[in-house]
């Protein structure tokens, strides 16, 4: 089940809604895994989840592996670096999180196998928290199992 952030999930409604129209096959794409995801605050979405303004590492089978950023269309440049979330692969990996295979809908209507290798997402994003394991929280108050 992809996850989402719920300022992503706004943006993204009226992206496959408004903009795009349900008759869009990108359109239809996004409004279908809306349907299906789960939408969490933005600092309970896990670093490894890619979102809005993350920097993804994919790889298609034959192919060298390449770097973007997921973007909404109108922050799309043309020199590469960025991912439209309104293009199918950038559709169909959103949500998606690092390690994963993705299925594409490729242009002649068959899909193609994506490899979601890294994400990463800019310190200025919101991250859920990683808990520090709990014998270092220990050490660090000076509580049960600190060591002098």
């Amino acid at each position: 089940m992809p996850l989402l952030a719920s300022h992503d999930y706004s943006r993204l409604k009226a992206l496959a809604h408004h903009r795009l129209g349900l008759a869009h096959p990108v359109g239809r794409l996004l409004a279908d895994k809306l349907g299906a995801c789960r939408v969490v605050p933005p600092d309970a979405l896990p670093g490894s989840v890619a979102a809005l303004g993350t920097r993804i590492i994919l790889a298609v089978p034959g192919r060298a592996a390449e770097s973007r950023v997921l973007v909404m269309p109108e922050d799309h440049v043309a020199s590469g670096w960025t991912l439209p979330v309104s293009a199918p692969l950038g559709a169909a990996l959103l949500g998606a999180c690092a390690g994963a295979w993705v299925a594409v809908p490729a242009r002649d209507g068959g899909r193609l196998a994506v490899h979601l290798r890294v994400v990463h997402r800019p310190s200025g994003l919101p991250r859920r928290p990683v808990p520090p394991w709990p014998g270092l929280r220990r050490a660090v108050a000076g509580g049960a199992g600190a060591r002098a």
